[in-house]
């Protein structure tokens, strides 16, 4: 059991080494899947990336979505990301709260998690604003936002 607890540690350890490495835009792709939380596509992801600053991309550079591709197959190979059902996208499991102290830290936090609600939005149920969660993941998602914005009343409003 030692041994398998002391793998784990350095598998994680790995992946948040390998998350320090990438370049802007891998992060941020890294940082997208980490606040959605549940499984998103390809495309959820292209189109939160085409709304953030071009900074991300380095000058004289491939068209985004041909980074894009690069960039997901080499963290894919990386296992930093990993396909779940029907082909979505899913951040590794040791990565999901790095990438959101990161984006909390830098101030972004806020403009992610509105890129995700815009592209991945919550059903809403009747005039009382109540969410209607499809999935386990969905409320995590939401509870974890509520968490990292240190939003008590959100929290206790699901």
């Amino acid at each position: 059991m030692g041994n398998n607890s002391q793998a784990n540690t350095l598998s994680a350890f790995s992946v948040e080494a390998q998350y320090e490495a990438l370049p802007p835009l891998g992060k941020e792709m890294i940082r997208l899947l980490a606040i959605a939380y549940a499984p998103v596509t390809q495309t959820f992801l292209l189109d939160c990336l085409r709304e953030i600053p071009s900074a991300l991309r380095l000058p004289l550079q491939p068209p985004l979505e041909t980074q894009f591709k690069a960039m997901l197959a080499q963290l894919l190979q990386a296992d930093l990301i990993k396909k779940a059902k029907k082909g979505r996208l899913v951040c590794h499991e040791s990565l999901q709260d790095i990438p959101c102290r990161e984006a909390v830290k830098s101030g972004r936090y806020d403009q992610l998690v509105d890129l995700v609600n815009k592209h991945e939005p919550i059903r809403t149920v009747g005039y009382s604003d109540r969410r209607n969660f499809y999935s386990e993941d969905q409320f995590i998602r939401e509870v974890r936002i509520g968490i990292y914005r240190q939003d008590l009343f959100e929290i206790e409003f699901f």
